[in-house]
């Protein structure tokens, strides 16, 4: 989402927002000089909570969708006090859009109120480009949040992505969305696991403790989706799998646990991810797991050229060699494959 902000010093309203990268911003308007400051801390405040609501119809397309037209509609004639009393709109956005008209009208500046619904509307087309799979510009802001129901368009990316570069590329975390990006990671992941339970002949949590020898790294994430897998179920496929860990944490944020199907002993209840950041976490233990085992797969690993070779020669040929091991294997497993799997969502 995107945070508004008023620089008291310069009277500028300012709107910025992550990216995975960084944090992009712009200035939204210039209030004038004698205009109160509590006035602009109010309407950044303002905005600020209706791009949240703008974002969450995008984090939850099932609850509600995104009256653009109503909105806009709402910051120019927004509820006005009645005897002491605002008129409350049932739809967040709409309700939130209001409350900045309303902000809006203390300032008394039609250029003002110009810009900043100019840039609510690019705030809410960043959303609707974001729901359609299309994360660039303003939308990039789609990576910072958890979707427990990503776009198949996204997860083919993230699995484009993730064929060239298995050990993931910087741009899995920018350039697709987090859950997306954590589907097609379990898929290589779980690839990454076969490969390494073969080499080494032992198991995918042995593989694991192994890598985490050679390459420390966070491993609950990963040794929780290879138990999730080891019960042979077929609908544990890489997004039954995703979209049951995000939801364990989406409702944990929410102060809410899933029962348990048999009785359990008091004391505290734990998630496999963070709350605070579920579909980041997934992917961060993921890809930790996936270079563990890369370099693992060195160490067993006989040089297949000059024995003299350097050390960075070396690695490149164990990396090379692991990536298409796991391409392979990623290639063979079936039906978890990404074609079958979006056709499957569809």
């Amino acid at each position: 989402m995107t945070t508004y902000a008023y620089d008291t010093s310069t009277h500028q309203l300012l709107a910025v927002w992550d990216t995975g990268m960084g944090a992009g911003a712009h200035t939204v308007a210039r209030l004038n000089a004698a205009t109160q400051e509590t006035v602009g801390l109010h309407l950044a405040q303002a905005l600020t909570r209706m791009s949240e609501a703008v974002w969450l119809s995008y984090v939850r397309p099932e609850i509600f969708d995104l009256p653009v037209s109503a909105a806009v509609q709402a910051m120019r004639r927004p509820h006005l006090p009645e005897a002491g009393l605002v008129r409350v709109e049932m739809h967040p956005v709409v309700d939130s859009a209001h409350r900045v008209g309303r902000e809006l009208r203390e300032v008394g500046s039609a250029g003002v109120t110009r810009a900043v619904i100019a840039d609510v509307e690019e705030e809410m087309a960043a959303a609707g480009n974001a729901e359609r799979g299309d994360l660039s510009a303003r939308a990039r802001q789609a990576v910072m949040l958890t979707r427990v129901a990503p776009s198949p368009a996204q997860i083919v990316e993230a699995d484009r992505m993730l064929h060239e570069v298995p050990m993931c590329s910087p741009r899995l975390y920018t350039d697709v969305e987090p859950a997306a990006a954590g589907v097609a990671a379990i898929h290589w992941f779980l690839a990454a696991v076969s490969v390494m339970e073969r080499l080494a002949d032992t198991t995918g949590e042995g593989a694991l403790d192994k890598a985490e020898q050679v390459e420390y790294f966070d491993s609950a994430v990963a040794h929780t989706v290879v138990r999730m897998v080891a019960g042979g179920r077929p609908d544990r496929t890489p997004l039954a799998i995703a979209q049951e860990l995000l939801q364990m944490a989406v409702m944990a944020s929410r102060g809410l646990l899933i029962a348990p199907n048999e009785p359990v002993q008091d004391g505290p209840c734990f998630t496999a991810l963070d709350p605070a950041r579920p579909a980041r976490c997934l992917l961060d233990g993921l890809v930790g797991g996936i270079q563990a085992l890369a370099a693992l797969h060195a160490t067993h690993l006989e040089c297949g050229f000059d024995p003299g070779c350097d050390e960075v020669e070396w690695m490149e040929h164990a990396r090379t060699h692991f990536d298409e091991a796991v391409r392979q294997e990623a290639a063979a497993r079936a039906p978890e494959r990404m074609a079958e799997l979006v056709v499957a969502t569809a």
